[in-house]
């Protein structure tokens, strides 16, 4: 076996359970929008947790034999799928098992039996065999799905327009935070070299992957340093405000102790004729001096526990259910060692179903170039408890410690909406209400144009409506939003327009969305190389709705060859697979709390009280819905 190697952080890693011959290839493709890693290995040593699995990205399974799993493995897969992941389930001859299976429930349409082609529909020979009229040397079997026997919520992939009776060979659902890609034909066979020579492969097996075509970038302007978005999440829950204050008061404390003990001190000895004392008064300032620093040492560590958050939840219109990443940074007063889980807020840790939450320790960011500092590790071990969702013993030296956590559950309300498409784009009498019980503010719409391709496209085919702020309660017509303001179209958070709503029938072009949004941070391209590391580190937090936009659409923004961006640990973040002919995201910020929180109890008490960590009021949750594009 080859020794291991480090992935780049923002390849797409797809990991192949069946041995699907030609998958290689994409890692060889160079028009890709992001590189390829593929792995292998057999279903029967997957793990039966979904945890074990969140190193893919992708997980391409042919043939959808659920025998070949054991109990624990499919339901592992099945949430893996919920938490985000992206299934490739190609099948024919096991289109029963799989469909009396569990996942049967999650296909973009149910399957009902086989059939046998020779000749190749003229629609698949229009987008995958070059338009050529020819045949397969081998009859291929497949399952014959067509638009009419597909769910309400799956869209059509190969062929993209489709007629009413034409075959389909790939569609798609979305499945929580993740995707399921049904291919109605086995790759083994599909692939085989033998059964046919003019398929495109590329064609075919990025789009079941998900990933755009992209032209390279120039490589003679390579940029000189990758900027990591992912630093804005972590610093946002670092206390960077607190350790500012820390570093005032160290250094007000060591000015007003040189002060007192040289300047004050031999001012006092000497009005009193006491310089012959020097040495002891000096040595009592020097005894005052430490007594003080170490109690202001405590008191300006805090009592007890404090936690800074920021939660992504995401959800679909008109349903009370969502899901949620949360990123919390935690300190604590004194070095102790805790247990540490998630629970809804509100409810306590022994109320949660089991695998409805998740956490992990954030771990070191070795891909890129981090320029927010260091991170505080522990040398003791503590204890994973990935089916419980569950830290123990975890060590705490009064100092920072990050984790990130996947939450689960029902929401407090619940963001209603009727969306309609015309030509220009979203009608005038489409609306949408929020009755999430939280005011969203800087809230954005982005909808596909008509016709689009999944997932060919490009950021100029997504249109961005600015909505601003939008009140708990307040239901709001697009056909009634007033003028924009004209010097900041997009950019959230910036001018004294940034709440004013915009155009519904003048959208603006999320082609200039991605340059206002991350203006802040990498300025303008022809000053990049003039920026060295310190003013780059100089993260400002009040851009950081820039970040998570940008993230949040992060593979639809067009590669330059002199600024390239990065996310390091933030791809689960990415939600450009949800925009598609048929749905919209609606993406607003709350800085009211999320619905989860952090627990933590005394390690050691199996049947201890939880406890519940407030979180500081600097906080910040972002909802990103999905809304349903009607015609």
């Amino acid at each position: 076996s080859s020794p291991p190697a480090q992935i780049e952080g923002d390849s797409r890693v797809v990991l192949d359970i069946s041995e699907v011959n030609r998958l290689r290839d994409l890692t060889r493709l160079q028009t890709l929008s992001r590189k390829v890693v593929v792995l292998r290995v057999s279903g029967r040593d997957l793990p039966d947790d979904p945890a074990g699995l969140e190193m893919a990205d992708t997980i391409v399974w042919d043939g959808g034999d659920p025998e070949a799993m054991d109990l624990l493995q499919r339901q592992a897969l099945i949430s893996w799928v919920h938490r985000g992941g992206h299934l490739v389930l190609a099948v024919s001859r096991n289109w029963q098992q799989l469909a009396r299976s569990k996942f049967g429930e999650l296909l973009p349409a149910a399957l009902s039996g086989t059939a046998s082609m020779t000749d190749i529909d003229p629609a698949w020979n229009a987008e995958m065999f070059g338009g050529a009229a020819i045949a397969f040397q081998l009859p291929l079997t497949y399952c014959p799905v067509t638009t009419a026997a597909l769910r309400p919520d799956a869209i059509p992939i190969l062929p993209a327009r489709p007629a009413g009776a034409t075959p389909l060979l790939a569609a798609y659902r979305p499945v929580g935070r993740g995707h399921v890609v049904l291919v109605t034909a086995e790759l083994r066979e599909l692939l085989d070299p033998r059964r046919q020579t003019n398929l495109q492969t590329e064609v075919l097996l990025r789009k079941l992957v998900g990933l755009r075509h992209e032209e390279p970038v120039n490589p003679g302007n390579v940029p000189a340093l990758r900027f990591d978005l992912f630093q804005f999440i972590e610093q946002r829950t670092g206390f960077q405000v607190t350790t500012q204050l820390y570093l005032l008061f160290a250094f007000l404390f060591v000015a007003g102790y040189v002060l007192v003990a040289t300047g004050g001190c031999w001012v006092w000895l000497k009005k009193r004729r006491m310089i012959h004392h020097s040495w002891v008064a000096f040595a009592a300032v020097v005894l005052v001096a430490s007594v003080t620093s170490l109690g202001a040492v405590h008191l300006i560590r805090g009592v007890g526990h404090r936690v800074q958050e920021l939660t992504l939840v995401d959800a679909e219109a008109g349903s009370d259910q969502g899901m949620a990443l949360c990123y919390f940074g935690l300190k604590t007063a004194v070095h102790t060692s805790l247990d540490l889980h998630i629970a809804t807020r509100g409810r306590s840790v022994e109320e949660m179903p089991e695998g409805s939450t998740g956490l992990k320790p954030l771990g070191p960011n070795t891909d890129v170039l981090t320029l927010g500092g260091g991170r505080f590790r522990a040398g003791q071990r503590y204890e994973v408890l990935a089916g419980l969702g569950e830290l123990r013993n975890v060590p705490l030296r009064a100092t920072l410690k990050q984790f990130e956590g996947f939450w689960r559950g029902t929401l407090p309300g619940q963001l209603n909406a009727a969306l309609k498409r015309r030509r220009e784009g979203v009608h005038p009498d489409s609306w949408i209400q929020n009755d999430l019980g939280t005011d969203l503010r800087d809230c954005y719409l982005l909808y596909p144009s008509e016709g689009l391709g999944w997932p060919d496209r490009f950021a100029i085919n997504i249109r961005c409506y600015r909505i601003g702020t939008l009140p708990k309660g307040k239901r709001l017509r697009l056909g009634d939003l007033k003028e924009v303001q004209a010097e900041d179209p997009v950019a959230p958070g910036s001018g004294a327009g940034a709440n004013k709503p915009g155009p519904a029938d003048r959208p603006s072009d999320l082609r200039d969305a991605p340059r206002a949004w991350t203006r802040a941070f990498v300025r303008r391209t022809d000053d990049f190389y003039d920026m060295n590391a310190e003013e780059l580190k100089r993260v400002d937090l009040g851009q950081l709705n820039n970040a998570l936009m940008t993230l949040t659409i992060f593979d639809e923004i067009e590669r330059s060859a002199r600024v390239q961006m990065a996310r390091s640990q933030g791809q689960q973040i990415d939600r450009s697979l949800k925009l598609n002919n048929r749905t919209a995201l609606l993406v607003g910020f709350s800085e009211d709390p999320g619905p989860a929180w952090l627990c933590w109890r005394t390690p050691g008490e199996a049947r201890g009280r939880w406890r519940a960590i407030p979180s500081e009021n600097d906080r910040r949750v972002v909802y990103r819905i999905t809304i349903p594009i009607g015609e």
